[in-house]
């Protein structure tokens, strides 16, 4: 008998153990669920984290590396708060790759969790860890410039020109001379190509810039052909080219090749701004700014496309010109973005840029009425080709901001 309560003593007692050892193992298993579970949660927060801060810095590089480095840390920061989970800690390192031709920002973020039931295995605490790098593409762009007689202070009372040699210094100084390459083309009746595209472009650019000067006439397709030429003839086939084009009015000159006493020239004719107004007849160089040539004058009663010689008829001939020349911007991988200067509550609409037009240029699928505020529809987008922007400026001391909202679109565009 004492025998058999002795088994019984040593059994229960065995019992005992064992629930204990499953006890054990059951909280080991609980604890390794809930605490993967939050490990799970706090890397994926992390890696956002991470992520969000190397786009950022990329962003922003082209303004120098202690910018892109604030912009990092701020966005990582915004992203994971403190005690996020039950986080001990948590803490970002930001570095930037050693060339600079393809410029890299990468974001290396830590947090320290402390466990719950893993305490029970000795594991008191699990370091999480995720990284993540952004790269900025390299940028070729051509700017280019109306400086037509409309932007002078003769004109209409309003130093535009003072205001665009401001915007467009500050557009240049978004970019990097080493990262970047960049053009300057003006425009007026002809067109003169004041920067090659090409790196190191500040300093040469901003002088000429500040010292541009307004002159007759508005050829708006030839101003877009010439900023087109630069960014096809780019051989850096990663980079992203953007073609920046600015006008404060429509076209008052036309480009064709015209016969003068049996002789062909390759030029330029122009007209009033108003559409009841006049043609002129003399013919002028498209290579420069508002130079006759001498001894060509016009004088058939029509265009070489067969169509009365009037204004209407110059200004739709032109805009269809410009169309052309930038659906073959578009065909090249050129990102065409457009911006307008124009009074939209004068009463003559022709005294402003047509906002459907410089839509249509930018292959944008809408943009906003300047006159009305309502929303235009680009009948003619075309989702194969680059999709630029409009931007329109109802005052000149507006253009600052509106250049600057350009740059930073294209560099939200450069990231990868």
């Amino acid at each position: 008998m004492k025998k058999t309560m002795r088994l019984l003593s040593e059994q229960n007692g065995q019992a005992v153990l064992l629930a204990a050892f499953a006890l054990f193992a059951l909280l080991a298993v609980l604890g390794l669920a809930i605490d993967l579970g939050r490990l799970v949660v706090v890397k994926a927060q992390l890696s956002k984290a991470v992520d969000a801060a190397a786009l950022s810095g990329a962003r922003v590089l082209p303004t120098g590396r202690a910018s892109a480095e604030a912009a990092a840390y701020e966005y990582a920061e915004m992203n994971f708060e403190s005690g996020f989970l039950g986080t001990a800690s948590h803490g970002f390192s930001v570095s930037f790759s050693p060339n600079p031709t393809e410029p890299r920002v990468l974001v290396d973020g830590t947090a320290l969790m402390p466990t719950t039931f893993l305490r029970l295995v000795a594991i008191q605490n699990v370091t999480v860890r995720a990284n993540a790098e952004a790269q900025r593409r390299p940028l070729s762009i051509a700017m280019v410039l109306d400086n037509t007689e409309s932007l002078g202070k003769s004109f209409n009372g309003v130093d535009a020109i003072g205001y665009l040699r401001s915007a467009a210094e500050n557009f240049v100084y978004f970019f990097d001379d080493n990262m970047d390459k960049m053009s300057l083309v003006l425009f007026s009746t002809g067109t003169e190509l004041r920067f090659p595209l090409g790196h190191s472009f500040t300093s040469p650019m901003i002088p000429m810039i500040g010292s541009m000067v307004v002159h007759n006439f508005t050829n708006l397709s030839d101003g877009l052909i010439a900023g087109r030429g630069q960014l096809r003839n780019d051989p850096d086939p990663s980079s992203f080219r953007a073609l920046v084009f600015f006008t404060d009015g429509r076209p008052t000159a036309l480009r064709d090749v015209f016969m003068v006493d049996g002789t062909s020239f390759d030029a330029v004719i122009t007209g009033n701004q108003d559409p009841t107004g006049s043609v002129y007849q003399e013919l002028y160089r498209h290579d420069r700014f508002h130079q006759a040539i001498p001894g060509a004058l016009y004088r058939a009663p029509n265009f070489p496309n067969g169509l009365p010689k009037t204004v209407v008829n110059l200004q739709s001939q032109a805009n269809q010109n410009l169309q052309q020349a930038a659906a073959a911007a578009r065909r090249d991988g050129i990102t065409v973005f457009t911006i307008g200067l124009g009074n939209p509550r004068v009463s003559q609409v022709w005294k402003q840029p047509d906002a459907r037009l410089l839509i249509e240029v930018a292959n944008a699928q809408q943009g906003i009425d300047p006159r009305t505020g309502g929303l235009i529809t680009n009948p003619n987008y075309d989702p194969n080709q680059p999709e630029g922007g409009f931007y329109f400026a109802p005052d000149a001391d507006q253009l600052n901001a509106v250049f600057e909202q350009v740059a930073r679109e294209i560099v939200l565009r450069l990231t990868k």
